[in-house]
């Protein structure tokens, strides 16, 4: 069988999910209109076309993440409240969605249960919030981080923190902090 492309599996995909849910709005007014000849309706195409692939690519910037409130069951004395907060003011990374936050993996410590940030990932969120204050925005952090840098040798950052923080030696914490404070400075002028 012939494996499908990323695209084409995700545009039948959305097809499908896009057909049951239009289905599912009432039909009156609809029946009647050319909408090959209607303007309107490759408007709301291509507004729909660039909502779902920047979702997407928010999802893939992001990596395998984590919900708010899975972080907060494996934090002791935290709550879902806390942890958006900690997103919000620059202490975790997360993407506020409609209905949820989530937190992408490669922050925490990866050898137990319970979730603590990793010591580069505590640097770099030091460096973005003291250079950019007040606009610190998560979504700078995780964009920085899914981007390759000139600074890494054209390496995502989140290659980087991702590994074993035993395996990370202090250059490559300091190497991953000049680059955030080069994209924190190149933000704040």
């Amino acid at each position: 069988m012939e494996e499908k492309s990323l695209t084409e599996f995700m545009t039948q995909a959305f097809r499908s999910e896009f057909g049951q849910r239009w289905d599912t709005i009432e039909r009156q007014g609809r029946e009647n209109v050319d909408f090959h000849d209607d303007p309107t309706y490759l408007a709301i195409t291509k507004d729909v076309a660039s909502i779902a692939v920047s979702n997407v690519l928010w999802h893939l910037a992001l990596g395998i993440s984590l919900r708010a409130s899975e972080v907060a069951s494996r934090s002791p004395g935290k709550t879902e409240d806390q942890i958006e907060k900690d997103v919000e003011t620059g202490f975790l990374v997360g993407l506020k969605g409609r209905d949820e936050t989530f937190l992408p993996i490669w922050q925490f410590r990866d050898d137990s249960y319970t979730l603590e940030l990793k010591d580069s990932a505590r640097t770099i969120l030091e460096v973005f919030r003291t250079q950019l204050g007040k606009t610190y925005r998560s979504d700078v952090v995780i964009s920085w981080a899914s981007t390759p840098q000139r600074e890494l040798d054209g390496r995502a950052p989140r290659s980087i923190i991702d590994e074993p923080e035993a395996s990370l030696e202090g250059s490559q914490i300091e190497l991953l902090s000049m680059s955030a404070s080069v994209t924190a400075g190149r933000l704040s002028r």
